[in-house]
């Protein structure tokens, strides 16, 4: 009952998601599910290549940015650095057991967020009269947690 009324063998990778007015969503064994107008989804068994995908199609299958500047850990690993594009004059960079967050000025103010487990993403929002320099969202182990610069 928790898992619905059809075992598809594997955890979802992607979606739910719509793309030509279709509802699919994306297995990690390769399975893709599509639902138009019936209840039970047509099962692809292997679904295309996600570097074969339009740039629209990939839109679809990792989500709306909600109008924010992202890294997805599957983009980057250890060691790599995310500016905002916002605040240019801020940067992260993702370390073994925390991100280290700073000023790019060659004495600029600095400070660590400790990682917690894996992260999925990291992203910048933009300024606002709340956040002047806007927000870091960091996702990972210890949930979505936001840090003001």
């Amino acid at each position: 009952q928790l898992e619905g009324p059809w075992d598809v063998g594997s955890p979802p990778l992607a979606g739910p998601y719509v793309l030509d007015g279709v509802v699919r969503a994306r297995f990690s064994t390769g399975q893709e599910c599509r639902w138009d107008s019936r209840l039970k989804p047509e099962v692809i068994e292997h679904a295309a290549d996600e570097s074969r995908l339009s740039p629209a199609e990939l839109d679809a299958i990792r989500g709306s940015d909600a109008g924010m500047a992202m890294l997805r850990r599957r983009d980057a690993g250890l060691g790599a650095k995310y500016d905002s594009p916002y605040a240019n004059e801020w940067t992260v960079e993702v370390r073994d057991t925390a991100f280290l967050v700073r000023e790019r000025a060659e004495k600029g103010r600095s400070f660590f967020v400790r990682r917690q487990g894996d992260w999925s993403y990291l992203a910048w929002e933009a300024p606002s009269a709340s956040a002047a320099q806007g927000r870091l969202w960091i996702s990972d182990g210890a949930g979505l947690r936001g840090f003001e610069p």
